[in-house]
């Protein structure tokens, strides 16, 4: 059971959770501005590297405290290292859930003069002393004998913590956008997507026990399925060419509404090939392993054939 690709998967999706709901959490929290909110607006924060390199670093974090439920799943017994690990990534999280309740706080009392630079100078101590308080205190937890437990500690601490600071930021936010001033609401808003943002952290390691389960329930029905389901490579390959013909669609769309010579025509045909290349690469693999599900591969191969006879007939004839 390759339970690395399952962290890694639950690490994407919090990445891409954070980054889809970037949008809708924007609209929600100045929706009383009107026409100042613009899609343009939007479009710059998305084009920034600070917001990406915050996207990183909570994702590296979430990577991080998905070590342990890594050695619970293959049932191995957790080195003090990995606690370590986990330690500093759920106490930089607790420590940025003080600082965002604290700047919250701030704009509450300060209003626009929470902006100068002193307040977030003692924000800032703030959440580098919280961090190192709560590393220290998920740091005991490495005297534990059970680690199901400890871990249930941490992710208890940072659930509740977010919880807090989420009943401390969201009525900040309605108080601080009734008053007219330049940037309402914008200490109170990181507020809100920080313990928002916790919140979905601490919701990781169970989405990948979920997983790890269901992938365990698989296996062991796998004996009894008797050759009726896929092997991997058959799987990943029909995948690679659902997602290239995918990309040679699009292509052709923007190739015939806009010229052959358009760049998306041409993104189009550079997606459809190296995935088209993936599935071969995977559809030869499942070939040479005897993997079940090689009658369904071969139907795939045939369509994604005809797929690409067809598209390059068309090539032709336009050309």
């Amino acid at each position: 059971m390759k339970i690395r690709r399952w962290a890694l998967l639950t690490t994407v999706l919090y990445a891409v959770t954070l980054g889809v709901l970037t949008f809708p959490l924007i609209l929600a929290c100045f929706h009383e501005v009107g026409n100042e909110v613009q899609l343009d607006d939007i479009a710059e924060i998305y084009s920034d590297e600070g917001y990406w390199l915050v996207i990183a670093v909570l994702t590296l974090a979430q990577s991080l405290l998905l070590l342990i439920p890594i050695q619970i799943v293959r049932a191995r017994p957790v080195r003090r290292g990995r606690w370590i690990t986990l330690a500093v990534a759920a106490g930089l999280m607790m420590g940025l859930l003080v600082a965002a309740g604290v700047l919250s706080l701030a704009e509450v009392v300060q209003l626009d003069d929470f902006l100068d630079g002193s307040a977030l100078s003692v924000c800032m101590l703030i959440a580098v002393a919280g961090w190192i308080f709560w590393g220290f205190v998920f740091a005991r937890y490495t005297r534990s004998q059970d680690p199901d437990s400890a871990l249930n500690k941490v992710l208890d601490r940072l659930i509740t913590g977010s919880i807090a600071e989420l009943l401390v930021a969201v009525p900040s936010h309605v108080y601080v956008r009734n008053k007219d001033y330049c940037c309402a609401g914008a200490g109170t808003f990181l507020g809100i997507a920080t313990g928002l943002s916790v919140m979905l952290f601490a919701f990781g390691p169970g989405v990948f026990f979920l997983f790890a389960k269901r992938v365990k329930m698989l296996r062991a029905a796998a004996p009894s399925a008797a050759g009726g389901g896929m092997g991997r490579h058959t799987r990943d390959a029909l995948l690679w060419m659902v997602l290239s013909l995918v990309g040679l669609t699009y292509g052709w769309a923007v190739g015939l509404g806009q010229g052959l010579r358009d760049v998306g025509f041409g993104l189009g045909q550079i997606c459809f090939a190296v995935m088209g290349i993936a599935a071969c690469v995977h559809g030869a693999r499942a070939y040479f392993a005897l993997e079940p599900g090689r009658r369904r591969l071969l139907a795939g191969s045939a369509c994604f054939a005809g797929a690409v006879l067809h598209s390059t007939l068309w090539w032709v004839l336009a050309i």
